[in-house]
């Protein structure tokens, strides 16, 4: 194993250096670290990496200038049946190339220096902890995106075997894995790092295939690249570096900030949640505003809606101006999954929905929405029910209540999964266990205060009181376990079977012969299934009750009736027309 004086000597030969007062260190927590030995100012490049020093997709394929360094050149095969689609296979190969080639590889004063292959306790990302230490996160966000990745790398390491024609046996999974897991930890964007991806098609030599290739997989991001010695800056969340590629091709990490002495450099790997960070990196930081859950809404074509109406909700959501898609390079899966954040990014919405991605009520709001609704939607592209349009308690108003029951059913969910697999752990045995229970504190407290004024909402439309008395209206179970503080108000959302129940209770006389009717006309018993009814003739059997109800006031006032049950239902009807 090379020592990291050894490295920097390496690096220095080929025009990749560090400032002379940054230097590199062992640090406890975040391993090798950059670090001030004396006070650094802004505007200071604290590390270049010239591009020969870089090791890429591009060298496997010597394009764009860059070189294998005396490495055996790939089956032309391996390479032809790749590159259009895949070069960061081809890269992720050449990496693993280079561990087997040993000191014989160029890059082999870097590669010694990397967690190996056999290091598994070296490796922070989870896709190389235990099956035990991975149930940890069972019911959080990174489970399923973890076991994503691995299949990622699966398929992408037998496409890969399959087209070596030699030494294939050398190429292991254990070994695709890790340097998979040294690429998605370590490397850089081409586009953002090189000076081809700003210089464009005109100044390059076209006459090379491989360029022209070459270049359109730099300028999308097909694959990425590791740079020695810059790659060992840590990330803490806060941006005080900005990178520059620079007109020589060589890359540079330069501070925006000062930086005190004895302090270590951080570079930015970017914006990304704690979820992102666990999956790709192995840690977390504790900034509040990184804690993001993934909320994932069930798609159109999987619902219990029609096809046409799958089709209808579908391009109504697309067609909707208060919701633009900013990331139209999302795969179909990807489309309808939205973020519950821990704060709100800007106060523009109203406040239940602020610590809600943009896009999302919108979303629910097209897929709950009926026909009426739909016709509404499709005349208003501007509408935006997540800011709390004019129309909010008009036209949509049954629409936002069904678009609260259906978030809050969702978070509900999430939270019980969260707590029912909670309840199977026992106490954390290792570091990676100790880091999958704090996240999972961090995914909980942000669910249920997302959650927590949609259950006021929620409870308040469910309340029980002398007007409603159906059981579906009592308090659930859930909501008796879930902390929320006592809500005040009267029940004035009814279901269906609620409405006819009190009807039935109230004016047995007036009830009795409906009841009656609707049972032999629609060959029920007596008394209909009144929620059986509601899902295809809930419209036709809301009119008549609310006819009803108009007579009966009606009614009472010729009669001067002012006993409790016409009482009752005139301050109903009094709440409604308010």
């Amino acid at each position: 194993m090379a020592s990291v004086g050894e490295l920097l000597r390496w690096g220095q030969q080929h025009d990749t250096t560090l400032d002379e007062r940054v230097e590199v260190y062992q640090d406890s927590i975040t391993g090798l670290s950059f670090r001030a030995l004396e006070e650094i100012p802004h505007e200071i490049k604290i590390a270049t990496s010239s591009h020969t020093t870089t090791l890429s997709y591009l060298n496997a394929v010597q394009s764009l200038g860059y070189s294998r360094y005396n490495s055996p050149e790939f089956p032309p095969q391996f390479l032809a049946e790749l590159e259009d689609e895949f070069p960061h296979i081809i890269g992720h190969f050449f990496l693993m190339q280079q561990y087997l080639m040993e000191k014989e590889s160029f890059w082999w004063q870097y590669i010694s220096l990397l967690p190996q292959p056999d290091e598994p306790e070296r490796m922070p990302t989870p896709m190389w902890w235990s099956a035990e230490d991975i149930y940890f996160l069972a019911g959080t966000n990174s489970a399923p995106a973890i076991e994503k990745k691995i299949a990622l790398w699966k398929s992408d390491y037998e496409k890969g075997l399959a087209k070596l024609t030699s030494n294939a046996e050398h190429y292991t999974w254990d070994l695709y894995k890790w340097a998979a897991t040294i690429f998605g930890t370590r490397s850089f964007r081409p586009s953002l790092t090189t000076s081809w991806a700003t210089k464009g098609m005109d100044v390059l030599d076209t006459s090379s295939f491989n360029n022209t290739k070459a270049l359109t997989h730099v300028l999308n991001d097909h694959f990425s690249i590791l740079f020695p010695i810059v790659d060992i800056g840590n990330h803490n969340g806060e941006n005080t570096v900005r990178w520059s590629a620079e007109p020589n091709n060589s890359f540079s990490v330069i501070t925006t900030s000062q930086t005190t002495k004895g302090s270590q450099i951080y570079n930015f790997y970017g914006i990304k949640s704690n979820s992102e960070l666990l999956v790709g990196y192995g840690f977390t930081l504790d900034k509040g505003a990184l804690d993001v859950v993934n909320l994932k809404i069930q798609p159109p074509s999987s619902s219990t809606l029609s096809a046409k109406s799958d089709f209808d909700a579908h391009s109504l959501r697309r067609s909707q101006k208060c919701h633009i898609d900013i990331n139209y390079n999302r795969q179909p899966e990807e489309e309808w999954m939205y973020n519950i954040l821990s704060q709100p990014p800007l106060p523009d919405r109203l406040l239940s929905f602020q610590l809600l991605s943009h896009g999302l009520i919108e979303t629910l709001s097209c897929l709950v929405a009926n026909e009426r609704e739909r016709r509404f939607l499709s005349a208003s592209p501007e509408y935006c029910l997540e800011k709390g349009s004019k129309t909010f308690s008009g036209t949509m108003s049954r629409n936002i209540i069904a678009v609260y029951h259906l978030l809050y059913d969702k978070l509900l969910h999430d939270v019980e999964k969260l707590r029912t697999t909670s309840k199977d752990l026992g106490p954390p045995r290792n570091s990676n266990q100790v880091l999958a229970l704090d996240y999972r504190k961090k995914q909980s407290s942000v669910l249920e205060h997302a959650m927590f004024p949609f259950t006021t909402i929620v409870q308040t439309i469910l309340r029980h009181n002398d007007f409603c008395e159906q059981s579906q209206h009592l308090h659930s179970q859930a909501l008796k376990n879930f902390r929320s503080p006592p809500f005040t108000g009267g029940n004035d959302i009814l279901s269906l079977e609620c409405a006819y129940d009190w009807l039935g209770r109230t004016y047995p006389e007036v009830y009795g012969p409906l009841a009656s009717f609707v049972s032999t006309l629609e060959d029920e018993p007596v008394p209909p299934r009144w929620e059986i009814l509601a899902n295809d003739f809930g419209n036709v059997y809301w009119t008549v009750w609310i006819f009803v109800v108009y007579v009966l006031q009606d009614h009472g006032i010729k009669n001067g009736d002012s006993g409790l049950p016409y009482s009752q239902l005139c301050q109903w009807l009094s709440r409604m027309h308010s």
